[in-house]
Formats: structure tokens, C-alpha cells, sequence
């Protein structure tokens, strides 16, 4: 993806869930984070961060810090606790707009749109601290190469930039179902009568594990592999109207035997009418259930209102946002540090709240960088 794309997606997810994009806990989807319990997990995780710099001596200062990646300011507030200033930058206009509506600390806290390859907001040796958590591992290694060499330079002398990176997915973390996990058992609440063209309807789909291994809720951060609630529109008579509508999670890994509820938002076709809705599941990158012998479900929906006008020629509809992963090597990242003039102080493991799937998906590292 370009920095474009990036900024496009994560403007998206700022104005569809913010809170979840960043905090991706099973359960919190669809707005379900109280904002006090969110901005709470920031306060935990920079006390962690500074236990484990104090452990180094760093920094020497607590004059002024930035958050790269900031979003809706979770980590800059919290580091408003410990730092006179702080500065959070983001991609995504959303979130930087969020953030200034959640701030707590007036003045004291600053957010700044950036969607650019570097850091020319700030001079050199502006910042104490530059801390960069889960952001990197959304863009590709060369645009974060030349991210890290601009935390090195807006690094004032006995400053410290920790930022996080994956490695590398662990082996077998991501791969394609055997045939004999694709069972399942699919229920589905009829619509409250009509639906009305072009109109959303979220519903509740009951989803019941019924073959012989597990379902991962993420995949290999391309966005395959992992397991996904899908449908289909189809006319009266079975024939495809809409291939690709909807698309919800599962909350978690579900085993064999084990059940959940996933919320689908569907989209009724453009047209009046007689509709079959299909709900199935989806293996991304591999293949529908149905595909492989298990029985989707099928409701019959009425669909009324207006046809909606044919989509303008040459203008195709916008890209949903994606959320892709990037590991870097150890050894590249530390002759990153080496190139823009600093060396890795420490390597430690991860220090976050509500990330525990990147341990068990990804090998991932938090860097501790210095100045020469």
C-alpha cells in the first residue's frame, strides 16, 4: 500500500470504529469500547514503557515527547502524564480529529495531521521521548525505514525512540483449512419485514463450529486465511445478483464445538424485489464454506423502495479499508538505526494491553534506539 492508501484506509476506520481499529480486543467491535476503559489501557501500557526505560536510564529528560501513530490520543494522553509535552501525529484526519476532541490536557497536548514520508513538522533534537506503538507494522519497510531514521533525528541528545515491530509470522500461524474444518452451522434472524433498496440491515448471525479443527479469527496480514462472515444476494430462482456484500469477524479463534454471535451489516440490492439472502462463512483467500460442502443459509427478503440509480460509467465504488502487516528482520532494523547514526540500546518482548494475537501470529519486538 502507498501512504495515500494508507491514509485513506485509516480515515475510514477512524470514522467507522475508531476505537476498535486501534484496540482490536474480540468483543469491542462495533463501537463496544467504553472510552474510559480505552484511554485507561494507554495509562497501563506507558507505565509499562516507562518502568522499562527507567530500568535503562532513559531518558534524560521528560521535557517533551511524540507518539507516531497517534490516533485518537490514547498513548499521548497517557504520556501527558509523565512529559511537560506532548505531540501525537497521525495519518488519518479522523483520528487526528478524534484526538482533539478527547484531549484532556489542553495546551499540553498536540495533534498534528501528517501524511507524509517523514517528520519535517518537528526540528531535530526537538523530543526526549519518540514512542511508536503497533504503527510501523501497517507500513511497508521502506516507508518505515525512513521513519525510524527521522525519530533518530528528532531525538535530542540522551533521548530514546521506542518503537515496535514484528519480525516475522511464527511458523503455521497462517494457513489453509483442512477440508474437514469447513462444517459449520449457520442461523439467522428473519428481517423485521421489507427491507428498503440500498438501505443497511445488521443482523445477527449464530455461528457454530461443527468441524474438526479450530477457525482463527486473523489471518497472515495480507488478509488471508483468516475466518469471516460473508453473504450473498441471489434472485428468487438461486441466480448470483451480488457475490461479495457484507463481511463481519468472528470475536475469536473458535474451536470445535464452540458457538458465537457475529453482527453482519448486509446491503440490498439496487432494485426492488424478491431476494434469497446467503450467509456463509469465508476462508479469506481460500474458499467459501459452501464451496466446500457446507450448508450456507438462505432467508428469503423482500426488498422495496425506489431502484437506486446505476452507478455513474468509469466511477467504481471505493475500496474498502484494509489493514495490512509488515514484519522487518532484527538485523535490518537495527542497521536502520546504524544508517541514520544511533545503535539499539535494548530488544525486549511486547508490552501492550489487547495484543495478544500479534504474539501468538508474529515474532514481535519493541526497539529501544539511541543517539550516538
Amino acid at each position: 500500500m502507498s501512504l495515500e492508501e494508507i491514509a485513506r484506509s485509516w480515515d475510514a476506520f477512524g470514522r467507522e470504529d475508531p476505537l476498535w481499529a486501534i484496540l482490536t480486543l474480540p468483543g469491542k467491535r462495533n463501537r463496544r469500547w467504553d472510552p474510559e476503559e480505552f484511554f485507561q489501557t494507554g495509562v497501563e501500557e506507558v507505565g509499562r514503557v516507562l518502568s522499562l526505560l527507567e530500568s535503562l536510564g532513559l531518558p534524560a529528560s521528560r521535557r517533551r515527547a511524540l507518539d507516531f501513530g497517534c490516533g485518537v490520543g490514547r498513548l499521548t494522553q497517557a504520556l501527558a502524564r509523565a512529559f511537560c509535552e506532548v505531540d501525537g501525529v497521525d495519518v488519518a484526519r479522523s483520528m487526528v480529529e478524534l484526538a482533539e476532541r478527547f484531549n484532556r490536557h489542553g495546551g499540553r497536548c498536540r495533534f498534528h495531521l501528517n501524511a507524509e514520508p517523514d517528520l519535517g513538522l518537528f526540528p531535530d533534537g526537538a523530543f526526549d521521548l519518540v514512542y511508536s506503538s503497533y504503527v510501523l507494522q501497517h507500513v511497508p519497510p521502506g516507508l518505515a525505514r525512513g521513519y525510524v531514521k527521522e525519530f533518530l533525528r528528532v531525538l535530542s541528545p540522551g533521548g530514546v525512540a521506542l518503537f515496535q515491530l514484528p519480525a516475522e509470522p511464527r511458523p503455521g500461524a497462517s494457513a489453509p483449512l483442512p477440508d474437514g474444518a469447513f462444517r459449520a452451522r449457520l442461523s439467522v434472524s428473519p428481517p423485521p419485514g421489507r427491507l428498503r433498496t440500498g438501505e443497511p440491515w445488521t443482523l445477527a448471525v449464530q455461528v457454530v463450529n461443527e468441524g474438526s479443527g479450530p477457525w482463527p479469527c486473523r489471518g497472515d496480514g495480507t488478509g488471508r486465511f483468516q475466518v469471516n462472515v460473508g453473504n450473498h444476494w441471489l434472485s428468487e430462482d438461486g441466480g448470483l445478483v451480488a457475490q461479495d456484500d457484507g463481511r463481519a469477524p468472528l470475536p475469536a479463534d473458535l474451536a470445535p464445538g464452540a458457538s458465537a454471535e457475529v453482527e453482519l451489516t448486509v446491503t440490498p440490492p439496487g432494485r426492488p424485489g424478491p431476494y434469497l439472502l446467503e450467509v456463509d462463512l469465508v476462508q479469506e483467500g481460500v474458499a467459501w464454506f459452501a464451496e466446500r460442502g457446507s450448508p450456507p443459509c438462505r432467508l428469503a427478503v423482500p426488498v422495496g423502495g425506489e431502484a437506486s440509480p446505476a452507478p455513474a460509467e468509469g466511477a467504481p465504488a471505493p475500496a474498502p479499508p484494509r489493514m495490512e502487516m509488515h514484519g522487518v528482520p532484527p538485523a535490518d532494523v537495527a542497521l536502520w538505526v546504524e544508517e541514520a547514526g544511533g545503535r539499539i540500546a535494548e530488544r525486549t518482548g511486547l508490552v501492550s494491553t489487547g495484543r495478544e494475537f500479534l504474539e501468538k501470529d508474529w515474532v514481535s519486538w519493541l526497539y529501544a534506539a539511541v543517539r550516538r
